[in-house]
């Protein structure tokens, strides 16, 4: 129901986005610190690499919740944070996965508030195997961001971009993944590619990385890095924590969080930590530290 999006995303991509929230993540993602382009997932299909749903043969349906603390502890800021930061800062999100076909998807809606900035996404996500082994996904997101000002007015910025996904099975404990974040410059900050990969010992540690830059960018100003650890440390509990460094944002954090699993059904919580590494921005109207507490559901079916 959701596939004819795919089909137009070509012709839609503009806009241009100034107000703007933390990209979305699940969260396993959060425990992870984002990391997980080379991993199979198919939650993640719908907001990360689309292409390894293509190897799932079952569905899901995902909800999660989250909230956000702000931390303002600088002793060089002059101007305090707005009222803004002071209400109610929260997201939540829903995923449906459908792999029961040949060609697979996923569809998500996601509404975010963080501070004066919030944040409405739809996105649905395609995918296909190219060989035994391999796979290729699109992913579509159409996104609205809003400002709240101080006097009271609020600004609001439409876009489409798109996210190409593709995801190889070396063999049964070593996967590899990239995406291309929106090539055709929807929103030229975002443009990343991001190449990931996971390794698994003996169905009890796992390893992941992710590297990325924007390629329009150095290194050194658009750099990133995310990895994470996945311990099975009881039967169904699952373990994971990771850490990350983003220079276009310039920030830098962690997560940590604990899962449940069980064959039809998945429980999951998490907490990230994101600090801002800019000092001098931090002076001026956003936070030092961002706090985010999640919880998600997945059921498949």
């Amino acid at each position: 129901m959701f596939y004819p999006l795919l089909l137009v995303f070509v012709f839609c991509l503009s806009g241009m986005a100034d107000a703007r929230v933390h990209d979305y993540e699940t969260t396993r993602l959060k425990s992870t610190a984002g990391t997980g382009v080379g991993s199979i997932l198919i939650n993640e299909a719908a907001i990360l690499n689309p292409a390894p749903i293509a190897f799932f043969t079952n569905s899901s349906f995902y909800f999660q919740t989250e909230r956000f603390e702000f931390d303002n502890t600088n002793p060089q800021r002059t101007v305090p944070l707005s009222s803004h930061y002071h209400q109610e800062s929260k997201s939540s999100g829903l995923i449906v996965a459908d792999s029961d076909s040949q060609l697979k998807g996923a569809f998500s809606y996601q509404k975010q508030r963080e501070g004066p900035y919030k944040r409405k996404r739809l996105s649905a996500s395609l995918a296909s195997v190219v060989t035994k082994n391999s796979s290729f996904g699109l992913l579509y997101r159409q996104t609205t961001d809003e400002t709240d000002s101080q006097g009271g007015t609020t600004t609001q910025n439409k876009y489409r971009q798109i996210v190409m996904g593709t995801t190889k099975v070396l063999n049964t404990n070593f996967t590899v993944g990239a995406i291309l974040i929106d090539p055709f410059k929807a929103v030229p900050e975002d443009v990343r590619v991001v190449i990931g990969g996971q390794l698994v010992f003996q169905d009890v540690l796992t390893l992941m990385l992710d590297l990325g830059m924007n390629y329009f960018e150095d290194l050194s100003s658009s750099g990133l890095m995310r990895a994470a650890i996945q311990l099975n440390f009881f039967k169904n509990f699952f373990l994971r924590a990771g850490f990350f460094e983003d220079n276009a944002l310039t920030e830098k954090g962690n997560g940590f969080g604990i899962a449940w699993v069980a064959p039809k059904l998945v429980l999951e919580t998490s907490i990230k930590k994101t600090r801002n590494i800019d000092l001098e921005q931090n002076i001026q109207d956003s936070p030092l530290e961002m706090t985010e507490t999640s919880f998600a559901i997945s059921y498949f079916f």
